[in-house]
């Protein structure tokens, strides 16, 4: 139950053990045992959870090399996020999470998934783990609601429009797509959104998370989705507060732009 090392306060991953598919692959390779838990795939977003064990003590936290990440069989590009946390001497937890993009933003109803993570670092890099694994499984597409919204925010330059809601068994999966000005951009390398989401109920679903998304002309549009846990029963309203980050990147600094709310009432 690798996954129950990830939740949080804002439930995100209340029923992925429920209802997610389990993996229970595991390889052994220079000392270290690789094994995927279980993964899920909501239509829009991927979800990994593994573990890893050592023979020998590491006293740091780990990384994988970037470059060795996990690749969805026929998409074009991805992004998302990593975390691996250590539970013991010898023993580490992961999660991966992503979106897959492909051509027209077709998503199939099952997707092919392969990971050959090549070597794991510590974060000192002091030390890395080499080996030979390689992984290879399939997902089918859970089964959600799909509510249209298509709602637009404007400010600043900056239009954002929430096209679309989706609520299945272990998540909630917001699309959308945001239209930038020219003369943002030139002030800016980069305007990416996050999100602020609760519901009426007050339990907060997103504070500050961003999605994956893509861009076909150098950010002035940009179509993503993100993701986050099952809203909560009693909730009639959810509220997305979408803020944009204008970054100059590298850390040479950024402004936020704070858009309307886009409040959406809850089909009973």
């Amino acid at each position: 139950n690798v996954i129950s090392y990830f939740n949080d306060e804002e439930h995100r991953y209340e029923n992925f053990e429920t209802f997610s598919t389990d993996i229970g692959l595991a390889q052994t390779s220079n000392g270290m045992t690789v094994m995927i838990d279980n993964a899920v795939y909501d239509g829009k977003n991927v979800t990994i959870s593994y573990a890893l064990e050592t023979e020998r003590e590491i006293k740091e936290e780990m990384e994988i090399n970037a470059l060795s990440w996990f690749n969805i069989v026929g998409s074009n590009g991805m992004g998302g996020s990593d975390q691996i946390t250590k539970v013991s001497d010898d023993r580490y937890v992961g999660l991966a999470s992503f979106t897959p993009h492909f051509k027209d933003e077709e998503y199939p109803d099952t997707i092919e998934v392969t990971w050959k993570p090549e070597a794991f670092y510590s974060l000192s890099s002091d030390l890395e783990v080499e080996g030979d694994w390689s992984f290879a499984f399939s997902l089918n597409r859970l089964e959600g609601d799909l509510q249209l919204v298509n709602e637009t925010v404007q400010k600043e330059n900056v239009s954002f429009t929430l096209q679309s809601i989706e609520f299945t068994d272990v998540s909630t999966v917001i699309s959308y797509e945001q239209v930038i000005k020219v003369d943002l951009l030139q002030e800016w390398e980069s305007v990416t959104p996050v999100f602020h989401v609760t519901d009426d109920l007050g339990n907060v679903y997103m504070n500050g998370t961003s999605g994956g998304g893509t861009s076909p002309d150098n950010g002035k549009t940009f179509k993503g989705s993100s993701d986050f846990g099952t809203i909560q029963e009693g909730a009639s309203k959810l509220i997305i507060q979408p803020v944009q980050i204008a970054s100059l990147n590298s850390g040479k600094g950024h402004v936020e732009i704070e858009l309307d709310p886009i409040v959406i009432n809850l089909s009973k």
